[in-house]
This record gives C-alpha cells, structure tokens and sequence, in this order.
C-alpha cells in the first residue's frame, strides 16, 4: 500500500511532477500543513530543509500559478501558509515575489488574517512589527470588542512572553502615556487568557511564565495604575491566571482583606470575578460573598466594579 508523503515531501516533490493534477494536489497539501501553524508555538515545518530545494519547488508553484490559487484555503491560514515558504526561501526573485504577496494580504485582510500573520512575524524576528503601520493594526486588533471572532490571544502570548518583544511592547509601554499603558495592559489580558486556555488543557508553561518574578514589576505597575482603562485589563489578567493558579488564587484572597483600602478590593474584585472564566462553585460564593458582604458596605461602589471583570 502506498504511504500518503507527508508535507515537506509534497512541497518538495513539485519540481519532478508532470502531470497537474498531481502538482495540484501535491501543492494544496503542503500549503495546507504549513496553514495550521496559526498560532502553534514550535520550528517551522520547513526547519533545515535544503534551501535550494526549497525554492525549486516556490519557483515550479510560482511558474504555475499555484500560488495565486488559494481561494479553497481560509485568507489567514492561505497567508500564514505563504509566509512560512518565504521565510525559508534565499534571497531572490522567488523570495521577492512571494513576499510582496504575503504583504498585500497582511495590509489588505480582515482582522483575522492580520492576526494569525502577525503572531508568526512576530515569532520570526523581534523589530518585524517594529513598522508604525504594523504597529497600529496591532494596537486596532487588540480594540476590538469583547466576544468577536478574531482572536488575537496568542499574538499577545508572543508580545509577552518573548524578551524583547516583552521589553518594546509591556515593559517601557508601561512606564508611559495612557494609550501605551493601556495597552500593555490589554496584551496582559489577552496573553492571559491564552495561558488560562493552554493550562486547562495540559500546557502550563505560559502560565508559569506570565507568573514569574520577571514579569511581576511590570504586572504590579499596570495593575496599580492610577487609570480604570489600564488597572481593569491588569486585574482581569490576575484573575484569569488565578482561575488556573492556586498561588494567584490565595493572592486574592488576601487582597480581599478588610483591613486594606478600597484600591486592593476593587482591584481584587476584578480579578475575583474574572476567575469564572474557569467556572466552579468556590468562585461563584466567593463573588456573593463580596457583593453581600462588609466590603460592598464599607465601599458601595465594588459591586458595580465588578462588572468589568
């Protein structure tokens, strides 16, 4: 029984096809395979593969039109998918003409597609959103409202978690006007409900790292800001990590105290609200109990400050 190649070898293999049926086929799925790395965290599928080769067959897709055929495939795994075969492509004609491509569909494509693109630039090389009209998509993408259907989490992720990028996005946003402040602290948010998801399903690794002590400063800074549009995002990140952290969670707890001040339990009250984002009953009472409890007395407002969260 012949084994289906897998699809490096379907990229690979262009050159020394004939018939276009099978060219076709072949080419779809290596353009599907390199599609779904949307947001995966892991080497490229053409990691170390001869570059040469590599451009054989980009040259053989190009000559074609296989490249401009890509209609049957969702825009943003179509271009995520075009920009991992340019990335492993030398300089030249090749690469040029399938770059220019990549582009047009980044700066012309909805949301979605700019999203997925830019989560792979952004694993690729440190300064390439480093453009101020990249940057201002960036910044649009993380406007958007709540429940749409772009998810821009795991460029977030990346932003947060990479240290340079961390450092150019966050760490010196943080220090400065209220447009950059707040949105560190909105890639905060994003970044943490990403980690929530990954951890619920096994990966705790971007939870431990959106916990350390590297990015603590910076967290404590954007969550105690003098701004309601910066410190809620910050809170709602706390609290969608304590939803999977049992540390964060006691953190809460203590922040929760009566003997602090009004700005450690609205703050708290956030985050405490945030953490049904992972549902359990614990967290259901002890948002009653914030609501019916001495807190809301001894500071009416909490109850509806809890909303944001």
């Amino acid at each position: 029984m012949r084994t289906r190649p897998n699809p490096v070898e379907a990229l690979l293999v262009l050159p020394r096809l004939a018939d276009p049926a099978e060219l076709r086929a072949s080419w779809r799925q290596a353009i599907a395979a390199l599609g779904q790395s949307m947001g995966v965290m892991r080497p490229p599928l053409l990691d170390g593969v001869d570059l040469d080769t590599v451009e054989q067959a980009a040259r053989v897709a190009l000559e074609r039109g296989l490249v401009d055929d890509l209609d049957w495939l969702g825009p943003g795994a179509a271009t995520v998918a075009l920009y991992e075969l340019t990335a492993a492509l030398p300089p030249g004609r090749c690469r040029r003409e399938l770059g220019r491509r990549v582009f047009a569909r980044l700066y012309e494509g909805t949301a979605t597609t700019f999203a997925a693109v830019a989560t792979r630039l952004a694993l690729g090389s440190v300064r390439s959103l480093d453009a101020a009209t990249l940057r201002a998509r960036v910044s649009l993408l993380f406007c958007l409202p709540i429940g749409t259907s772009v998810n821009a989490d795991s460029l977030a992720l990346t932003l947060v978690t990479r240290r340079l990028l961390f450092e150019r996005w966050v760490e010196r946003p943080s220090m400065g006007a209220l447009p950059g402040r707040r949105l560190a602290a909105r890639l905060l948010e994003h970044a943490a409900r990403e980690a929530a998801l990954r951890a619920q399903q096994g990966d705790l690794e971007p939870k431990q790292q959106l916990s350390g002590a590297e990015l603590r400063p910076v967290f404590q800074r954007l969550l105690f800001d003098r701004e309601p549009l910066v410190w809620q995002h910050a809170a709602v990140a706390r609290g969608l990590l304590a939803s999977v952290d049992a540390a964060i969670e006691q953190e809460l707890e203590v922040a929760l105290d009566p003997s602090l001040s009004p700005t450690e339990w609205r703050r708290a009250a956030v985050s405490l609200v945030a953490t049904l984002a992972n549902p359990t009953e614990q967290a259901l009472t002890a948002c009653r109990s914030v609501v019916e409890g001495p807190l809301s007395q001894a500071d009416p407002g909490i109850p509806a400050t809890m909303v944001v969260g």
